[in-house]
Order: structure tokens, then sequence, then C-alpha cells
């Protein structure tokens, strides 16, 4: 399949979209890229321009929603979520769910990458992988 623009895509969006952004405009960075405090700056404007332009595209409607999420931490804090979750790991970060239809919602339920994994799954009607991972964790459904 050739990749399409994202004004192709936000045109006429396929049922599921999944954006990553490149090494200088995900916060981490590559030698090629500016300095740490450059890299988020270029994370967060990427993120002032993109998610405005997703959210008022016409191809995002009231079935529709827009993860951001953050893969890991700087482990400066104990506040590490899913002990009681498979995969443990990680820390604590930042996940934000965009819907039109939501207000401001936060979940105390924790959650990980599967999370995500199983409300995909679920949103189109599919079974867990059989995984153990992301047949054993909360949806976010609750943030929708």
């Amino acid at each position: 399949m050739t990749p399409r623009s994202l004004s192709e895509t936000l045109a006429n969006p396929p049922n599921f979209t999944y954006i990553v952004p490149d090494q200088c405009h995900d916060m981490h960075g590559t030698t090629t890229c500016s300095d740490f405090d450059g890299l988020l700056q270029a994370g967060d404007r990427y993120l002032q321009e993109i998610v405005p332009r997703i959210a008022s595209s016409s191809g995002f409607t009231s079935h529709s929603a827009i993860f951001v999420v953050w893969d890991e931490d700087d482990f400066s804090s104990n506040f590490g979520c899913c002990s009681s979750l498979p995969m443990l790991g990680g820390g604590h970060t930042l996940a934000l769910v965009i819907a039109s239809h939501s207000s401001h919602e936060r979940s105390a339920t924790p959650m990980n990458h599967y999370s995500i994994l199983r409300t995909i799954l679920e949103g189109f009607g599919l079974a867990p992988l059989g995984h153990s991972n992301d047949a054993d964790v909360p949806s976010t459904w609750d943030l929708l």
C-alpha cells in the first residue's frame, strides 16, 4: 500500500489510522535533531499543529478518538501504575484520549499500552489476540 499524506488521509479516512511522529517530533530525538529542550519544544509544536488539524477534519466524527501516548518516563518517580497488570514495568506516563463527544474525564484505573490495544480490538468487535497481556487489562472506554 502506498503511504498517503495526512491531508489525503483526513479527507477520506480509513476506519483506523495510526500516526507516529518522526524522531525529531516524538521528543526522543537523534543526533540529527536539536538538543533535548529543543526536542521537547518541537514535539509540543507538532502536537499543537496535528491534533487540531485531525480534530477539525471531516474525518473526525462522533465515533473517532485521538490517543496521544508517551511511552516512557524519566524514572524520577515511583508512581508506576501497573503492578497488578501483565508486563510490569514502565512508569507513570501521560496518555490523552481526545474524542469529540467527551468532556474532561480522568480515570483512576491503572492502564498500560495493552489497554489501548484492547480498546482498539473491542472497537472493531474483535477478541483479544490470545496473549494474556491484551486479555487481562482494562480498556480505555471509561475515557471515551
